[in-house]
């Protein structure tokens, strides 16, 4: 194999891995809201977007949901987060296994990063 086939060979390699690791990175996204819990604060979400392969998304469940927005709905006289509701989710950069949900030091459960599993519902659209 001559040196420009290697070197276009590794190009297309590196490429490859670092799609591979945009792909598993999460940062923010659309979700319609499948069901809110105003006791608990939580929603059950299903992502907008389908997956690369053209297929639906999975559903997450029991998202915590920004104190600004609960603030909203108490002024407003009027819920924001409803079933339905389109809405917009961050990603933590650390894993959430251990949090209790107040501003108190958790310790991180696992090396997970960036996981659609640690998201929060911070507005609405």
């Amino acid at each position: 194999m001559s040196q420009e086939k290697n070197q276009k060979a590794w190009y297309q390699a590196m490429n490859s891995l670092i799609y591979g690791i945009k792909a598993g990175i999460s940062c923010a996204y659309l979700a319609r809201v499948t069901r809110y819990n105003e006791q608990s604060q939580t929603a059950d979400i299903k992502p907008l977007a389908n997956t690369a392969g053209g297929g639906s998304s999975a559903q997450l469940l029991d998202v915590p949901v920004a104190a600004n927005l609960r603030a909203l709905d108490g002024i407003l006289k009027e819920p924001l987060i409803t079933t339905g509701a389109c809405v917009v989710c961050v990603v933590l950069d650390r894993d959430t296994d251990n949090w209790d949900g107040d501003a108190t030091e958790y310790d991180v459960e696992s090396n997970r990063t960036h996981s659609i599993n640690d998201s929060i519902i911070v507005g609405v659209i």
